[in-house]
């Protein structure tokens, strides 16, 4: 296909006429053999992070990305990242401002004959990308006197100015909601510098509805097709500061990222110690069950609300956190099991420990030996029921949706000195910012570990990739990746790194 040359002043019709490929995924239903939900481990202990410091070797030798996977083999035929390019058009200050648009073309990747080694030696071929995908050009933004022409390929979809939220979600979310059904967990998380769209894209803007918001409406739909006592579970918090708060509860109580013995990770609410009896209790994070739409917009506004933001150079409404919102898909007998099994567990805990003693003949009778015994048998025998329960729950072949997720991240976008309001020494802005910039860095750092290739790739070095860690891995799950980028020549140099990381995953 001849490539067609866009600039922010082209004719819209020109631009919507421009051929985009479909992604197979809208036809193609997925089969996943579902792996047990990680809800049923015996230990889980808070990860202990290091983000001062980014290095890519810094590990131990029972990290996680050093475990087989247990991804099913279909699975790892392809690499399970789709990379999605969203360009926004100039708003705001850019248009007052009379900033340009920067010069770009898109085109449908073509598939090329192949030749022979002879043929090809000594030349230099660059591919023209895989079927199926798109390449995007920026035109004379490269090389040191900026007038050479610089490609991106392998893109799934590129989206143009000209196209709304719901265009976007027709291309970039919709296909990949089957996934849900038959069991594979999906994370579309929004990528770039700061003003780029990323919250417009995931959250939306007034009456404009975000990839969540439209999501919501055709998961409801679905739900409601099934006819059977499925429920929609959402969980709303963000990372601010290295600090996860739960952005469901009032004052946004403190949450922490806590791994299991197999290495998944999990957002789990504060360890409440109770005085009387001496539990101690990991409590959950809070989690809302709804059935209609209008629910979870109330309830994620409200969260929405409450999470932080700030000021930059081309809004006043800068998100300084990154969100990470969750749909799973549970029925009353999962949730029950879920919140019964900490609470039998903590009780245990503090059983054995009375057994012990009084065996030991530290505090009390030992005539109470049996009495003791058999009350932690006896919890010991409902722990396992429950585990049995989520297991059997989460692994019916009937309803392959239960227990499976849908998580949408809007990411903090990178800030340098010129993103920010300068005009004040605000000490918080720049903690702020460097927060943000180490986690994206250590982000970075896995998708080029990730794309080169490597045996070790430096989750650990931040609470963001810890999060992420299952979806850029693979591990049973899929993830969408959208890049956003801004249409400003003054905005080339954040577009143009943005791109890169995408192109290095888009490659992987």
């Amino acid at each position: 296909m001849a490539e067609q040359s866009i600039t922010q002043d082209a004719d819209p019709q020109a631009i919507e006429s421009a051929p985009i490929e479909e992604t197979s995924q809208a036809t193609t239903r997925l089969k996943v053999n579902k792996r047990p939900k990680d809800d049923v481990s015996d230990d889980e202990s808070e990860a202990e992070q290091k983000t001062e410091a980014v290095n890519p070797d810094n590990h131990t030798a029972n990290d996680d990305d050093a475990k087989s996977s247990t991804m099913p083999a279909p699975q790892q035929q392809q690499y399970p990242i789709s990379v999605f390019v969203r360009i926004r058009p100039l708003v705001g200050d850019e248009k007052e401002n009379g900033h340009e648009s920067v010069e770009y073309s898109v085109s449908n990747a073509t598939q090329k004959k192949s030749k022979s080694k002879a043929q090809t030696k000594g030349k230099n071929n660059k591919s023209n990308g895989k079927p199926n995908t798109q390449n995007l050009t920026l035109v004379k933004c490269a090389g040191r006197s900026g007038t050479e022409d610089k490609k991106y390929i392998n893109f799934k979809s590129i989206v143009l100015p000209t196209h709304n939220n719901e265009y976007t979600f027709a291309q970039v979310i919709l296909p990949s909601i089957d996934n849900l059904f038959v069991g594979c967990d999906t994370c579309a998380f929004a990528y770039g510098h700061t003003g780029s769209g990323k919250t417009h894209t995931i959250f939306g803007y007034d009456a404009e509805h975000g990839m969540y918001g439209l999501f919501a409406q055709e998961l409801v739909r679905r739900v409601q097709a099934l006819q059977n006592d499925t429920l929609i579970e959402i969980r709303f918090t963000e990372l601010y500061q290295d600090t996860v708060r739960d952005l469901l509860t009032k004052d946004k109580v403190e949450c922490f990222l806590r791994e299991d013995d197999k290495g998944n990770v999990h957002v789990r609410g504060p360890t409440v110690k109770y005085e009387k009896d001496g539990r101690v209790l990991v409590k959950m994070v809070t989690a809302v069950h709804v059935t209609e739409t209008e629910e979870i917009y109330k309830h994620i506004t409200e969260g929405v609300q409450s999470r932080n933001v700030g000021k930059s150079t081309l809004h006043d409404k800068s998100s300084r956190s990154h969100a990470f919102l969750e749909f799973e898909l549970v029925n009353r007998e999962l949730v029950d099991a879920r919140a019964e099994l900490p609470e039998q567990e903590s009780i245990l805990d503090v059983q054995k420990r009375k057994y012990d003693l009084v065996k030991k003949g530290v505090a009390g009778n030992k005539s109470k030996l049996p009495e003791l015994e058999a009350k932690v048998k006896k919890l010991k025998a409902r722990i396992k029921d429950l585990k049995q329960i989520i297991k059997k729950v989460t692994n019916d072949e009937h309803k392959p949706y239960i227990g499976s997720s849908f998580v949408f991240v809007d990411l903090a976008g990178n800030e340098f000195g010129k993103d920010v309001n300068m005009l004040s020494n605000d000490k918080q802005q720049e903690e702020e910012r460097r927060k943000i910039n180490l986690s994206l860095l250590a982000l970075k750092e896995c998708i080029r570990g990730l794309h080169n290739k490597k045996i070790r790739v430096p989750y650990r070095d931040s609470k963001l990739t810890m999060y992420l860690r299952k979806y850029l891995k693979g591990q049973g799950s899929k993830a969408i990746m959208i890049s956003n980028i801004g249409p400003s020549k003054h905005l080339t140099k954040a577009t143009i790194n943005t791109l890169k990381y995408a192109t290095l995953i888009a490659n992987a």
